[in-house]
């Protein structure tokens, strides 16, 4: 998921795990949420927002329920100050989006339950286990682990050939990088498939990358790739016969060959969860819920320009066809 469509969604291991004391819900009493975006005011709330699931479960902002919030004004520095600053607001209910946000709210409280959509909640020191997290942290797991298997799975039903994948990034930025390459390397490596990532900043750079590549028996995999970055290196790719991958579908419409990507936080999934938390149940109990829906696109041009074959099974299971 882009980080900042992340960020807007929400509208240590080392450390004691302490039973959390939620207050208890008295029926017809307002709730209050604590929520931290990483994007600043302004941002967040020109984003249309959907209450109807949460509403459709009782949750009414300003009758039911209040939302306090805080805005991190893009720099991840704040998360702590602003997460302490909620717990001292005594909030019922605490939601995070992403491993830093989670951690500076782990750090501020162990009481107050959390509801995080985050990845690999217990590599991170979020949960004892996904069935059972044992502490005042549960909610949604991003699915990456999950989703990276399952598209080298649809692509190499593509290209069985396939043996070797270059990651791309137009965009430096480690943290996200280091944390989502990890689950696609690993995959890749499960299924015998050579993995090396590249940062690519001019378009001398991307011409030496596609040349290097063994035409045929490669795919390019794009991270956060702008529509010119994409269409520049997928024209480049398709003159080698090399497969354009990755997560956004809007890739697709410009030359790649197909994207694969969970829904992380659904409406419906996410306010199923904070509906439970604002009315009292122990997070230390609350499994962390994967993903239920995936989104595939394909590019039926894109595939006959390297000499591909879409099966018709795939043509059916996707969500957009090109």
């Amino acid at each position: 998921m882009n980080p900042l469509r992340r960020s807007i969604i929400l509208g240590l291991a080392s450390l004691p795990i302490i039973a959390p004391q939620a207050s208890p819900y008295v029926a017809g009493t307002k709730r209050r949420l604590g929520v931290v975006y990483l994007p600043p005011r302004a941002v967040v709330e020109s984003i249309p927002y959907d209450a109807g699931p949460l509403a459709a479960l009782g949750w009414i902002e300003g009758r039911t329920f209040e939302k306090v919030r805080r805005f991190a004004g893009g720099d991840a520095t704040q998360f702590e100050p602003l997460a302490r600053e909620l717990v001292a607001e005594r909030v019922d209910v605490l939601l995070a989006s992403g491993v830093p946000c989670t951690r500076a709210m782990q750090k501020a409280t162990h009481t107050i339950p959390i509801c995080a959509i985050v990845d690999d909640p217990v590599g991170n020191g979020f949960a004892k286990t996904m069935a059972r997290p044992g502490g005042n942290i549960t909610g949604l797991c991003e699915g990456y682990a999950e989703m990276a298997a399952k598209a080298l799975g649809l692509l190499r039903e593509l290209i069985p050939s396939l043996s070797h994948l270059a990651i791309v990034s137009t965009s430096y930025d480690p943290g996200y990088l280091r944390d989502n390459n990890q689950w696609l390397i690993k995959a890749a490596t499960a299924a015998g498939i050579a993995t090396d990532v590249h940062l690519v900043e001019s378009r001398k750079q991307v011409a030496d990358l596609v040349r290097s590549l063994p035409a045929e028996r490669s795919a390019i995999y794009l991270r956060w790739t702008g529509g010119k970055d994409a269409e520049l290196i997928a024209q480049g790719a398709a003159a080698r016969r090399i497969a354009v991958t990755g997560q956004e579908e809007e890739l697709v419409d410009h030359g790649a060959l197909m994207t694969f990507r969970p829904v992380v936080a659904e409406d419906h999934q996410l306010a199923a969860m904070l509906d439970r938390l604002l009315r009292g149940a122990n997070p230390a109990e609350i499994p962390f819920e994967l993903p239920t829906k995936f989104v595939l696109a394909v590019n039926r041009a894109a595939a006959t320009a390297i000499g591909v074959t879409v099966p018709a099974d795939v043509v059916i299971r996707a969500d957009k066809v090109r």
